[in-house]
């Protein structure tokens, strides 16, 4: 074996190691993201959650408030306008309440799809990783024992 087969043989060996870290620390890499995305979409749901339910509370206190002013002037809050007004607040709320729920629900819902797609990310990387280092294994063995095929790009 002469020196430059030696030499491309040893720098074959450290481009395939080289190949093989790259895929692994691009697999790790959106393993990370993937890890982030999920937890963000876990947050984002209790946080709709929990504004879903203190816009609950807080409607339900303004709706009894409501009753209370009305019944001390001495108004009957079962039958008429009061009552519908009444209604009429309630379902405010709650359509309040729902659009929050599923704005929150929707916003959850696209960070756990992106997580999702990180993952898939991260195995293809961890897929890859046996082929491109095969194929710069044999690449760099091809040449080393053909001098006549660049070692290089630059070379042609």
């Amino acid at each position: 074996m002469t020196a430059f087969e030696a030499f491309a043989v040893a720098a074959t060996g450290l481009n395939t190691l080289k190949s093989i870290s790259d895929g692994q620390a691009q697999a790790r890499a959106q393993e990370r993201q993937a890890a982030y995305l999920q937890s963000q979409a876990d947050y984002q749901a209790q946080v709709a959650q929990s504004q879903e339910a203190s816009l609950r509370h807080n409607q339900s206190r303004q709706l009894a408030q409501m009753r209370a002013v009305l019944a001390g002037r001495g108004v009957d809050i079962g039958s008429g306008s009061p009552l519908l007004n009444q209604e009429q607040a309630a379902a405010d709320a709650e359509f309040q309440a729902l659009l929050l729920r599923s704005t929150g629900q929707a916003q959850a819902w696209d960070l756990a799809q992106r997580a999702n797609l990180a993952r898939a990310s991260a195995a293809e990387a961890r897929a890859a990783i046996p082929l491109d280092a095969g194929t710069t294994l044999l690449s760099g063995l091809s040449r080393a024992r053909n001098p006549k095929v660049p070692l290089f790009p630059w070379e042609k």
